[in-house]
C-alpha cells in the first residue's frame, strides 16, 4: 500500500521555523500533525472568530467599513452600470 503525499507551499521563513521543530527522525508531516493535535479545530475557529469580531468593532469605532446593506446597494449599482 502506497501513501499519497501532497505538496504545500510555505515561505522560506516558515520553512526555516518549521525545521526548528523537526528533531531526530521526525518528518515534517509528523511535526505538522503534532501541532494540529495540540489545538482542536473548534478552539482554533473560536479564537479566529474573536479576532474578527474585535476587528469589526474597531472598524465601527473608527467609522471604517460599511454595512452589509450598503455593500449590497453598491454592488447592485455596479451591476446595473455594467449592463
Amino acid at each position: 500500500m502506497s501513501v499519497a503525499y501532497k505538496t504545500i507551499n510555505v515561505r522560506p521563513e516558515t520553512y526555516q521555523r518549521l525545521t526548528l521543530y523537526k528533531v531526530g527522525q521526525k518528518s515534517f508531516d509528523q511535526v505538522i500533525s503534532d501541532f494540529m493535535a495540540e489545538v482542536e479545530p473548534d478552539e482554533f475557529y473560536r479564537k479566529l472568530l474573536k479576532i474578527h469580531r474585535q476587528r469589526i468593532a474597531e472598524m465601527k469605532r473608527e467609522g471604517g467599513g460599511i454595512s452589509l446593506d450598503e455593500m449590497e446597494r453598491r454592488l447592485e449599482e455596479i451591476r446595473v452600470e455594467a449592463k
